[in-house]
C-alpha cells in the first residue's frame, strides 16, 4: 500500500510571538513546545523526513539538537500575516531545488507546534486512511458538541424552537489544527493544504485545543497532564532503566526531628522501601542524588541497597551527566523524582519526571506526573507502582553496573 510513497513532516515554527514570547520553545511540562511535534513525528513509522521551518536561531539550534533538519525561513514569511501555505510552498520548493523530493506519490504532513495534543498512533492511522481511500488531502477533526449562534442572533447549527437532545443531534466537525496531510503534486497546483478529494480523521476531543494565549497555555498544560501523558505512560515508561530520587521531601517528609539528646532524626516510609526492593527485583538500577550530606541518609541508602548514592551534590546536571556515562543510558531511559528548586534542571532533562503532591509549584509545572501522595508518605512507592504497572518483564534487562 505504501510502495514508492514518501511522507515528510513539516513543523512551522517562527520566532516572533506577541501574546506568548518565544512560544514555540517555551517549556511545556519541562519540554520546549516544539519538542512534542518533533517527538510525535519521530514515532511514526511511515514518516521519511522531518523538517522544521524557522527564522529563529534559537529554535533552529533546539530543533537540530532533537535530530531534525532545519530549513531557514525568509523574514518575509515570518510575519503576523504570513500564511502557512506560503511556508509549505517555500519548504517544498527548497527541497525540489535540492533534489530531495519527488512530487509524484509524495505527501506533506503539517504538524503545527501550537497544537501539541496529538498522538503518533493517530498520525499513522491518518496516513493509512489517505492512502487506502485515495485521498488528496486530510484534516484532523473532532466533533463540535456546542450549539452555535451568529453575531446577528441566529442559531446556526440547530433550530432553537425545537432544541434536540445532544445525543440525537448530528454534530458537525471542527478542525483541530493538529494534523493535515496533503498530496504534494496537487498542493503545488492549488497552493492549499485542503484540496482535491478531502478526508477527515477524527481525533480525541482533547486534541481540539491549540495555544494562542496564556489561557490556552494553562488549559493545554492541564490537558497534557490529565489526558495526553496518561495515554503515553506505557510508551514512555517502557524505556526506563534507571530510577533516581532526591531525599528531603521525597524519601522523607522534608521535616527534621530531634530526640531528647538533641540527635537529628529523619522519617522514611516503609512502603517506599518495599517499592525500591521491587525495582531491583525487576532489574532497574536505582540511585539517590541529594544536596544533603547526612549519615542518617547514608545508612538508609545502604539498607535499601541503592546502586549508587550521591550526596552533597551542588550541580545535579553535572552529576546526571556522569551517571549517563557510567551506566551507558540515555536521558529518555531515566526516571527522576524531585521536589524542590535544586531539582528543576534534572526534571527538564529526563525521560520521565515526577514529584510529590506537596512539591513547590515550579517543580509541579515541570513534571509529567504529580503524585497524589506527599513526600515521605508513599510518593516514591506511587511512582514505582506506576512504572511497574502492566510492564511485563519476561526477560529482565540488566545494565552494566
Amino acid at each position: 500500500m505504501f510502495k514508492q510513497k514518501k511522507f515528510i513532516a513539516l513543523i512551522p515554527a517562527r520566532g516572533g510571538s506577541k501574546r506568548i514570547p518565544k512560544k514555540n520553545i517555551k517549556p511545556l511540562l519541562g519540554r520546549p513546545l516544539i519538542y512534542y511535534s518533533i517527538q510525535q513525528a519521530k514515532e511514526v513509522k511511515y514518516i521519511d523526513e522531518i523538517y522544521v521551518s524557522t527564522d529563529n536561531e534559537e529554535i533552529r539550534e533546539i530543533a537540530r539538537n532533537f535530530g531534525v533538519t532545519v530549513i531557514k525561513r525568509p523574514k518575509y514569511l515570518a510575519t503576523d500575516v504570513s500564511s502557512t501555505e506560503d511556508v509549505i510552498l517555500h519548504v517544498i520548493s527548497t527541497l525540489i531545488k535540492q533534489q530531495k523530493i519527488d512530487l509524484d506519490n509524495s505527501f506533506v504532513i503539517l504538524l503545527q507546534p501550537t497544537s501539541p495534543l496529538r498522538y503518533s498512533d493517530d498520525i499513522e492511522k491518518a496516513i493509512e486512511k489517505i492512502v487506502r481511500d485515495r485521498g488528496d488531502s486530510l484534516l484532523g477533526v473532532c466533533k463540535n458538541d456546542k450549539f452555535l449562534w451568529s453575531q446577528e442572533g441566529s442559531s446556526l447549527n440547530y433550530d432553537f424552537k425545537y432544541r434536540p437532545r445532544s445525543q440525537d443531534k448530528k454534530w458537525e466537525f471542527i478542525e483541530t489544527g493538529a494534523l493535515y496531510i496533503t498530496r504534494l503534486s496537487l498542493f503545488m497546483k492549488m497552493k492549499n493544504r485542503i484540496c482535491g478529494k478531502i478526508l477527515f480523521y477524527e481525533q480525541p476531543r482533547e486534541c481540539g485545543f491549540e495555544i494562542d494565549d496564556e489561557f490556552d497555555w494553562k488549559l493545554v498544560e492541564f490537558l497534557m497532564r490529565e489526558f495526553y501523558f496518561p495515554k503515553q505512560y506505557s510508551k514512555i515508561l517502557e524505556k526506563i532503566k534507571l530510577v533516581i530520587m532526591d531525599v528531603d521531601g521525597v524519601l522523607t517528609d522534608g521535616g527534621v526531628y530531634y530526640d531528647s539528646k538533641g540527635e537529628k532524626l529523619l522519617k522514611f516510609n516503609r512502603r517506599d522501601g518495599k517499592g525500591i526492593e521491587l525495582l531491583k527485583k525487576f532489574g532497574y538500577v536505582t540511585g539517590v542524588m541529594t544536596s544533603e550530606d547526612s549519615q542518617i541518609v547514608k545508612k538508609r541508602a545502604e539498607k535499601l541497597k541503592f546502586d549508587f548514592f550521591l550526596c552533597g551534590v551542588r550541580d545535579k546536571r553535572q552529576a546526571l551527566n556522569s551517571i549517563l556515562k557510567k551506566y551507558k543510558v540515555t536521558l529518555e531511559e531515566i526516571l527522576f523524582i524531585g521536589d524542590d528548586i535544586q531539582d528543576l534542571e534534572v526534571l527538564e532533562m529526563v525521560g520521565f519526571s515526577a514529584c510529590p503532591y506537596d512539591s513547590i509549584e515550579p517543580v509541579k509545572n515541570k513534571c509529567i506526573y504529580i503524585c497524589k501522595s506527599k513526600g515521605g508518605e508513599g510518593a516514591v512507592r506511587e511512582v514505582i507502582d506506576l512504572l511497574l504497572k502492566g510492564v511485563e518483564r519476561s526477560q529482565l534487562f540488566k545494565i552494566k553496573k
